[in-house]
């Protein structure tokens, strides 16, 4: 059975934190979801609506390897570069080289996730697509749509004492192009098959080329980047406690 026809009653959500494994703030972002409490009553109500009516998919360390060793590269591979889109004609051993990459490859040909936040450290911005070479300096289809969820985001988290709010904008204008991205790869891996390329890596005794063909039933997310803080391993006040995840000390 293809798994990437698998169906689901619910609305699907993912948030990841990908895969430069020495952002350690990233991480307790996506740990922080998992353990709200001293949330007032209405923000109750309204996520108990929201978690009723979508499956909420979180990955903590993606690059559970790089965590562990605090560092970017699972080994000697860097997972940021790990996906079959837009890569350079003959590269095709240079995908999907990592368990990181092909962990989440799995989750997202069983899913059909709608919008994605990918969580990184080192900047303050919200990136969409594009984050690619080949369409620096165009517009994504949606690309309103995805100004707007940005805008909002923004408005919605605010930033840090003393920062501004979040900035916005395309990954090609905020932050900077990538080839084998991660965002672009699950925004478009479907409906734009020529920037996407059947992997034949031989790391870890290889992985099945079938894999990297998608149909139209996954990889079409509004998968956003989240940078999250200037500092990839921001002081312990900054980060709040665990009854207040939101509120720095």
């Amino acid at each position: 059975q293809d798994t990437t026809t698998a169906t689901t009653p619910n609305n699907e959500i993912k948030f990841t934190q990908e895969q430069w494994e020495q952002e350690l703030s990233t991480a307790q972002t996506c740990r922080q979801s998992l353990t709200e409490k001293g949330i007032p009553s209405p923000l109750r109500q309204w996520l108990a609506r929201l978690v009723t009516t979508r499956r909420t998919v979180i990955i903590p360390t993606a690059n559970a390897l790089g965590y562990s060793q605090n560092k970017r590269e699972e080994g000697s591979i860097d997972p940021n570069r790990d996906f079959p889109f837009d890569i350079q004609q003959y590269h095709e051993s240079e995908c999907m080289q990592t368990i990181a990459g092909r962990s989440i490859n799995e989750l997202w040909r069983s899913h059909l996730f709608q919008i994605g936040l990918t969580f990184h450290g080192g900047m303050e911005v919200i990136g969409y697509e594009w984050g690619a070479p080949t369409y620096l300096n165009l517009d994504a289809p949606d690309a309103l749509a995805q100004n707007e969820i940005a805008s909002a985001y923004s408005r919605y988290s605010n930033g840090f004492p003393g920062h501004l709010a979040y900035d916005f904008g395309t990954m090609n204008d905020k932050v900077y192009y990538v080839r084998g991205g991660m965002e672009d790869w699950a925004f478009a891996g479907s409906w734009d098959p020529e920037r996407v390329v059947q992997c034949a890596p031989t790391t870890y005794g290889g992985y099945p080329a079938e894999k990297t063909v998608y149909n139209n039933s996954t990889l079409r997310a509004f998968n956003m980047l989240i940078e999250t803080s200037d500092r990839k391993e921001p002081l312990r006040e900054d980060l709040g406690s665990r009854h207040d995840p939101l509120i720095s000390s």
